[in-house]
């Protein structure tokens, strides 16, 4: 009799896990894979963060920065309401997994810095996306900052609020002057909000709350938002433990566009898991002291100084401030005593 009722349960068991698998395989297939071109070229990926000229005369090893521990990855938000609209992208930010240092990284580029676009002159970053889809977008970034950027994930106002609902939420301080801003935003009026301070928010009052713009500081208090939600979304998939984890992305990446497939995007999240990140960085760029407003032709751009910008973003991404800057120095000692000799 007890071997009897063993047996069942253990076929129910299968049964079951059977099921589970089939139904993730199921979500899995529906991921919406997008193919670029990897090539360097095509991505406009070369060892410019520390000047071409370095590169030329010192040869130097961009394994350094260019390593398969620090994993860039570009992430766009785009502002259409269906997959059949064109659209430009929103938000812009890198998602950066570094192993050696087991880090997560969220740096947030504005939308509206006026940077050189293939073939397209001068322009809003944003517009990129719009111009030639994520292969220019990816580009752009790639050629603007030095990063070594080659996949991307891209999620529209509706997946968006999808993929929150999917995590039950999430949780974020609400500022009085926020309220009528997220509200104005939101559709469903059951889904107001009616109060101030630490809440959960669900997915149509998370996409509200992060287009809030035009209060405080504008655009960029607007991309902290964007960081907030994804933050918590990071801290929810770490918290639910590595057992969790390919049930979150097999309901999740249906509603995203990316050139990930689900090995690699189950592999490095596994990867995390095993490495046990979890310090979280988050920045934005440029950085203060570093840009200015600008009108041309009546349009509103925000200009920076590129360089430094790009110097700013490697020195985040990939390391600490202090070393990068020593190791610049160093070159730039070397590259002086080369050049007199």
């Amino acid at each position: 009799m007890v071997r009897k009722t063993i047996l069942i349960v253990l076929s129910i068991t299968l049964i079951v896990s059977g099921y589970f698998a089939y139904q993730l395989n199921k979500q899995f297939n529906q991921i919406k894979h997008v193919t670029i071109d990897k090539s360097d070229q095509a991505l406009g990926i070369k060892m410019n963060n520390l000047g071409d000229r370095l590169e030329e005369k010192l040869n130097y090893d961009k394994k350094t920065f260019y390593n398969d521990d620090v994993v860039n990855i570009a992430l766009f938000g785009l502002d259409r309401r269906s997959p059949e609209e064109s659209a430009r992208s929103d938000s812009i930010m890198i998602l950066t997994i570094d192993y050696s240092n087991k880090e997560i990284k969220l740096s947030s580029i504005m939308r509206d810095l006026r940077v050189p676009i293939e073939k397209h002159g001068m322009d809003k970053i944003n517009h990129a996306y719009s111009y030639g889809g994520p292969q220019l977008a990816v580009k752009t970034i790639n050629q603007n900052f030095g990063t070594n950027i080659k996949d991307f994930v891209a999620v529209d106002f509706d997946g968006l609020k999808k993929i929150i609902d999917v995590y039950g939420g999430v949780t974020v301080l609400i500022n009085d002057n926020e309220i009528s801003y997220v509200n104005q935003c939101i559709a469903n009026s059951e889904n107001y909000l009616s109060k101030a301070g630490k809440q959960l928010l669900n997915g149509e009052q998370a996409v509200a709350f992060s287009r809030v713009r035009y209060i405080g500081n504008g655009d960029f208090e607007r991309t902290e938002r964007q960081r907030k939600i994804l933050v918590d979304m990071i801290h929810k998939t770490r918290d639910s433990g590595l057992s969790s984890f390919p049930g979150y992305v097999a309901e999740i990446m249906p509603h995203v566009q990316t050139s990930l497939d689900k090995t690699t995007i189950l592999s490095l999240g596994m990867k995390c898991f095993k490495e046990d990140i979890k310090t979280l960085e988050e920045e934005r760029f440029p950085l203060d002291g570093y840009w200015e407003d600008t009108k041309i032709s009546g349009v509103y751009y925000l200009s920076a100084d590129i360089d430094k910008t790009k110097q700013h973003i490697v020195d985040f991404i990939y390391g600490s401030a202090s070393k990068v800057s020593q190791d610049l120095a160093c070159f730039q000692i070397l590259f002086v005593n080369k050049a007199k000799s």
